[in-house]
């Protein structure tokens, strides 16, 4: 074999790392996302705040404004939060009954 070839077993392991280079880089990226969840709270409340003050940029939206916006959605993270750690599965869904809607005509 010369220098310029490679062998089979060489190439697919050079496959081999190549396909797993994303999935390693992504649980690493879960990871780093499931460590830094409890810092995000605060962050993420200040900068909606922020997104708030640019877009509605009134004079009239003083200090005590801002104090319940920022309670409202401290709440709202508050609930996504236990909402998105509520259990679900395929087999829960809204429980509906379906009934085709007939005329009185065709009840006879």
């Amino acid at each position: 074999m010369t220098d310029n070839q490679l062998s089979r077993r060489a190439f697919a392991g050079w496959i081999a790392a190549g396909a797993a280079a994303p999935l390693i880089v992504a649980s690493d990226a879960v990871e780093a996302a499931q460590a830094s969840k409890d810092v995000k709270s605060p962050a993420i409340t200040e900068r909606l705040l922020e997104l708030v003050r640019q877009q509605y940029p009134d004079p009239r939206l003083d200090d005590a404004g801002i104090a319940e916006i920022r309670e409202e959605l401290e709440a709202q993270i508050a609930r996504t939060a236990r909402l998105s750690g509520f259990p679900l599965t395929n087999a829960d869904e809204p429980a509906f009954v379906f009934r085709a809607h007939r005329r009185e005509e065709d009840r006879r």
